[in-house]
């Protein structure tokens, strides 16, 4: 792993380092970089010739650990998709890493639906536990646009 290089100049390590800043109260280092559409860091190097684009705490984790064994993934102790510090890192299989995570109204909204809707408690939402107020929008969107037809 130590031959790879940032655009054929910079060793990949010194553009993890470069590219990302620790946040001091919670140790994880928030990647500065490209951001996927889901949250997730990305990084493009140069390996052979080829061109890569990988998730930065992939290439985080193999830097410092060593290959993803097979079967398993990357997956973030501290809830952070943004994290690249390989102590924040373990390779573990996907149904670890769900059965792990938060539910997705607390992890990142707090309460909240992903269009700023406060959520009322479980045992008032719909079935699948999605945000009654945005349901409602969407039925309503889809009624109006069958009646015209």
């Amino acid at each position: 792993m130590a031959d790879r290089r940032y655009h054929d100049a910079e060793p990949i390590a010194e553009m993890l380092a470069r590219l990302s800043t620790v946040d001091p109260a919670t140790g994880c280092h928030l990647w500065q970089g490209k951001i996927g559409t889901h949250g997730y860091a990305y990084c493009a190097y140069r390996l052979d010739g080829k061109r890569y684009h990988r998730k930065a705490a992939t290439v985080a984790f193999e830097l410092a650990k060593g290959a993803v064994p097979p079967g398993l993934e990357v997956s973030h102790l501290c809830s952070n998709e943004r994290c690249v510090n390989p102590e924040h890192l373990i390779a573990e299989t996907h149904a670890e890493n769900l059965a792990r995570r938060r539910p997705f109204d607390r992890r990142k909204y707090k309460g909240f639906c992903k269009r700023g809707h406060v959520l009322p408690p479980l045992s008032e939402r719909n079935k699948n536990g999605s945000c009654p107020i945005c349901y409602a929008e969407y039925q309503a969107a889809y009624r109006a646009k069958h009646r015209r037809q």
